[in-house]
């Protein structure tokens, strides 16, 4: 099967890193190599030419930060999916995989309900890039649901970082105490938290800040360790790349109905009905609490590494106490598999186990959808001892056998 090819990607960045990590996750399932053009190679060179060297499968096109809109228009004929764009901007031409914003509102308003703030506030980035405003939209929302107030911070557009730090200190200076704050990214929180040491408020027990992204250089350096929200990068990736199998392979249903109804309805009909139905919605993987939204603080990064060793270890067979083993010797310190267990489930909201399984369950549904290899040795390629631990697990998850699965599902 031909390529995938990861455009408009900064390969410094740390999400995209994940992202790729996701994307070459599900791509080796399928048998698929993957290659990127970065956006300092786009700014030199039309799209259109990098397609036509490498001449991939598909297109994965990155939407975070983007300055270029990579349209399907853009692209020709060539399948492609989407990470980050806006609803209205794909209108159901193409799979768009995205945060769930208001996933993520919810938690962090969970973190920061905790210690019973007086009030809400929420600071969007310095850039009014859209995924900004909409983790901010989305937090006044939920504030709004759960009858709380929020006040946010105005954007003054183009602006200079001198100027924006003033007025963030003085409107710091005004909130009321104790005022939980919400950041649309931790570059953003860094500076809340900066301009409310210098309005003399007191961090955390006149201010809690809750941030997005857990970027620990930046969290763990900042003068108060910052709390954040780990949006799941490598899962958006990852879902990415299926969406975009699934169009190659030709199964994509929704967005033949959408062809469909175009040509029935006419576009602006079709467009009305799409927009929003291409959007699959992410939620955030967990929530990394720091001194920034407690008097202690509890930071436990361990826990990422935990799911970054499931997700590569699962199907060489890894078992819970083979991760423990890695953890240990990673930190250079015992972790007692009850505390293991403990943070793992209040962190994720699920067992160890049950990502274990999950991240297996996968592997066989791609071996089953895309490949011909035998249900009955489909367990040898996934992580399970036994062809019969494979089915049990599988008729749990599904409610069929494997071979009917297959039946309904083969690309």
């Amino acid at each position: 099967m031909a390529g995938i090819l990861y455009i408009d990607m900064v390969p410094n960045n740390p999400s995209q890193i994940l992202k790729l990590a996701g994307i070459r996750r599900y791509a080796g399932l399928s048998g698929m190599e993957v290659a990127t053009v970065t956006r300092d190679e786009l700014r030199q060179r039309d799209v259109r030419s990098f397609i036509a060297d490498y001449r991939p499968g598909g297109v994965i096109v990155e939407g975070s930060g983007r300055t270029v809109d990579y349209m399907p228009d853009v692209l020709g004929a060539i399948p492609a999916s989407y990470i980050e764009y806006p609803a209205e901007a794909m209108a159901g031409r193409a799979p768009d995989v995205v945060i769930d914003d208001a996933a993520v509102a919810n938690a962090a308003f969970r973190e920061l309900s905790r210690w019973k703030p007086a009030a809400f506030a929420a600071v969007g980035f310095i850039v009014p890039h859209p995924w900004s405003r909409m983790r901010v939209d989305a937090f006044l929302r939920c504030c709004r649901k759960e009858g709380a107030e929020c006040e946010v911070f105005p954007a003054n557009w183009p602006e200079s970082e001198e100027s924006r730090f003033e007025r963030l200190s003085d409107w710091i200076a005004d909130l009321p105490g104790h005022t939980a704050i919400f950041t649309a990214s931790d570059a953003t929180a860094e500076t809340v938290e900066r301009a409310a040491i210098a309005a003399h408020r007191h961090i955390p027990k006149d201010i809690s800040i809750c941030s997005t992204d857990n970027i620990s250089k930046i969290c763990e350096n900042a003068p108060i360790p910052l709390t954040s929200i780990q949006l799941d990068f490598e899962r958006i990736g990852f879902v990415a790349a299926r969406a975009l199998v699934e169009i190659l392979a030709s199964r994509s249903r929704r967005f033949q109905s959408f062809s469909a109804e175009y040509n029935r309805t006419g576009r602006r009909r079709a467009l009305s009905n799409a927009i929003g139905k291409s959007a699959i919605p992410i939620g955030p993987l967990l929530v990394t609490r720091r001194k920034s939204t407690s008097g202690r603080g509890r930071h436990e990064p361990w826990i990422l590494r935990a799911v970054e060793i499931i997700r590569a270890e699962a199907c060489n067979g890894i078992t819970i106490t083979g991760v423990i083993d890695r953890l240990e010797k990673d930190m250079g310190r015992t972790v007692p598999r009850r505390t293991f267990d403990l943070r793992f489930r209040e962190a994720m909201g699920h067992t160890a186990n049950e990502e274990l399984l999950s991240v297996r369950l996968e592997s066989a549904c791609a071996l089953l959808a895309q490949t011909d290899t035998p249900v009955t040795i489909v367990h040898d390629f996934c992580g399970f001892g036994c062809y019969s631990a494979l089915d049990a697990a599988f008729r749990s998850r599904f409610g069929m056998s494997m071979g009917t699965w297959r039946g309904r599902n083969f690309r």
